[in-house]
């Protein structure tokens, strides 16, 4: 890719048409090219943005810098730039772009650990996105809220965030924030050990994944190892059974027979073969290993 070339065509098309389209080439970009070659185009760009004295677009160039350190693995640099977004955002009133460098400020908070810091990051972010009427980044940030407080094991509390979140994404919806909702309900009521509260929740996420994706899709092998632990921890073998088949099935041709996750499901499934009493078939799988 020729940067300087791609860094001109990102500043024409902002002077031409405007912030939310050189945002909307910043994000084709990010699908498209390396890590490096993004990187290294950011800073050509950002580089230009703060002689022209662009501060919005200097904010969103930081704010998807930031987004390719944290894919690298890179939380405390992706902290910096997006603070250094933030400051920007706010200096130009961008409300809407506010709350979404403070929810992503949140995530990274929340990777590290800093929990506190994180919850009110979030907090901000939800108060700002309900100003600007801004539904989906509302239920986001709750369901973000939700796993904080789930970690900081306050249950009811996350049960409720969580419940927003679900009715919220329902409202716009967004089926795939609602499926990632439900499956943190259904952890929510496993952990307590409440499975008949969890089983609805499983299976509508799991009908979720197989409407949206087909049956073959890898999220629901997940959804299928879930639910079949699910059974397997109310004494439900022989409902189990069949689901966990469908999961290594999906395991094997998503990963390979030799990848470390689908040993484990294939693992459980020999097991569960064992406990139903199906030895020859368990055994067979066990020379397959």
């Amino acid at each position: 890719m020729d940067t300087a070339k791609q860094s001109q065509q990102l500043e024409k098309i902002y002077d031409e048409k405007g912030l939310k389209d050189a945002e909307a080439l910043l994000e084709e970009i990010l699908a498209t090219y390396s890590s490096q070659v993004v990187v290294f185009l950011l800073e050509q760009s950002l580089d230009a943005a703060h002689k022209r004295n662009k501060p919005d677009l200097e904010g969103a160039l930081l704010r998807s810098l930031a987004s390719v350190y944290t894919t690298q693995n890179q939380p405390q640099r992706a902290l910096n730039l997006y603070k250094q977004a933030l400051s920007l955002m706010r200096k130009t009133l961008d409300r809407s772009g506010e709350a979404n460098v403070l929810r992503a400020i949140g995530d990274v908070q929340q990777f590290l650990k800093d929990m506190q810091a994180a919850l009110a990051s979030y907090e901000q972010a939800l108060s700002l996105f309900r100003q600007v009427g801004d539904r989906l980044g509302e239920a986001n940030t709750l369901n973000a809220i939700g796993d904080v407080q789930q970690f900081r094991d306050e249950r009811e509390a996350a049960l409720a965030s969580y419940e927003q979140a679900l009715s919220l994404f329902r409202q716009v919806g967004d089926r795939l924030g609602e499926a990632n909702t439900l499956n943190d309900l259904e952890n929510l009521y496993s952990e307590s050990g409440e499975y008949a509260e969890a089983e609805p929740f499983y299976l509508h996420a799991l009908g979720i994944w197989e409407q949206r994706s087909g049956p073959r899709y890898f999220q629901v092998a997940i959804s299928l190892n879930n639910l079949a632990l699910l059974y397997q921890n109310q004494g439900r073998y022989e409902e189990a059974e069949p689901l966990l088949k469908r999961s290594l099935s999906i395991y094997e041709q998503q990963l390979g027979t030799s990848h470390p996750s689908t040993q484990t499901v294939r693992e459980n499934y020999i097991a569960l073969l064992h406990i139903l009493g199906h030895d020859e078939e368990a055994k067979a799988l066990e020379g397959e290993s």
